[in-house]
């Protein structure tokens, strides 16, 4: 009888694990196939582009960044109150040409981010990231590192689809401005 027993409780056992395998595997399998919360990124320089499957930590100096944490929830930036004029905020800020970004899609879809990345590139921007946010905003808003408020400014007063200018939440410092394209951007 114990013979018996044992038995029946290895096969208990092994079923437990077999089941439990199987909640894994489905579990990683739906967690590759879902690109909201993808972690790969693009990082472009001049002369080639490098696709990378997790973001590197930035290095000071160093432009490449990853995703959002997945537990910093978006914040809601606050909409810049009426003050001067663009030409004014233009002239404030260093050129875009020395101004690095990074281009995220935060729910704005791939073809907006695609649109907003040629954009940028066009008023002269050193685009040098585009990957999907973790975070989601309703209206495109950049996030600007530490000292680098008037360059966001400015290319707000470029980009009239950037509608909102907030401090960084999280991101690399290594970049001075992250773009989060929202579902407001316009072709």
């Amino acid at each position: 009888m114990a013979s018996r027993s044992a038995r029946l409780s290895r096969q208990v056992l092994a079923v437990l694990l077999v089941g439990g395998l199987f909640v894994v595997a489905a579990w990683l399998l739906a967690w590759a196939m879902n690109p909201e919360e993808s972690r790969g990124f693009t990082v472009r320089t001049e002369d080639e582009q490098v696709t990378a499957s997790e973001p590197a930590a930035a290095e000071p100096g160093d432009p490449v960044t990853g995703a959002a944490d997945a537990g910093t929830p978006a914040p809601t930036p606050t909409p810049t109150p009426t003050g001067p004029p663009p030409e004014e905020l233009i002239a404030a800020a260093g050129p875009p040409s020395a101004t690095t970004v990074q281009v995220l899609d935060a729910g704005g879809g791939g073809s907006r981010t695609s649109v907003a990345v040629e954009v940028l590139e066009d008023l002269g921007y050193n685009v040098v990231s585009v990957t999907s946010a973790r975070a989601r905003v309703t209206t495109t808003t950049v996030w600007f590192t530490e000292d680098y408020e008037a360059e966001a400014q400015a290319m707000r007063a470029r980009e009239n689809r950037v509608a909102e200018v907030a401090p960084n939440q999280g991101l690399s410092d290594g970049v001075n401005l992250h773009v989060l394209v929202g579902p407001d951007w316009d072709s």
